[in-house]
């Protein structure tokens, strides 16, 4: 756990950070997929970053997380509860997708990938999730109460990394872009885009 931490604070501002976050969350709790988002004043969110695995979904992560941070948070009641609490330490929360009552966000964030549950970290202005798969053990108490005793480490280094990357570096802040131009683009054609833009060949996109 300490090595996977060193690795994370190594990292901040470099492009293998995203997989040091997924690494350092994997070790408090394994997880199969991680996301983080910037929350602005208006409860919109911005994605960071999206990473992990999903063998029979291979474009679910960065698809997904720009689904919800497209509109599905909108619907994400414990999302709205958290933002106008009043505090300055992180809380963690967990949702499972049977929990999720609007059946479009259900099936295009979870049930597509066979995802169970997420574990959500909170701080005013971000938020971090982990996600385990139907494959996977729900969340256990020990492993909740370990990530809660390091959250504080994994949101300030997200933090630091997200104001020293450079803008527009990432697929996730491109893909974004393009959407936020209104021109009738899917999420996965921005996301294509955007992989396009940034140089990946036919194969990586």
């Amino acid at each position: 756990m300490a090595d996977a931490f060193a690795d994370l604070v190594g990292a901040i501002g470099d492009a293998a950070f995203p997989d040091c976050f997924h690494a350092a969350l994997s070790n408090l709790a394994p997880v199969a997929l991680c996301s983080a988002f910037r929350q602005s004043d208006d409860g919109s969110l911005s994605l960071l970053f999206a990473r992990g695995v999903v063998p029979s979904v291979t474009d679910f992560p960065v698809c997904a997380s720009l689904d919800y941070a497209r509109r599905y948070w909108r619907y994400d009641t414990q999302l709205r509860q958290l933002s106008r609490a009043s505090r300055n330490r992180p809380i963690v929360v967990r949702k499972a997708a049977s929990e999720i009552a609007d059946p479009a966000w259900r099936a295009a964030c979870y049930e597509r990938a066979g995802i169970r549950e997420r574990m959500s970290i909170h701080l005013p202005g971000l938020i971090a999730n982990g996600y385990r798969t139907t494959d996977d053990a729900a969340f256990s108490a020990t492993e909740i109460d370990r990530i809660e005793a390091h959250a504080g480490l994994v949101m300030a280094a997200l933090d630091r990394h997200d104001r020293l990357r450079p803008p527009m570096q990432d697929e996730a802040g491109l893909a974004q872009s393009l959407m936020a131009l209104h021109c009738g683009l899917s999420t996965r054609e921005a996301e294509v885009s955007a992989a396009k833009e940034l140089g990946e060949n036919h194969a990586e996109v």
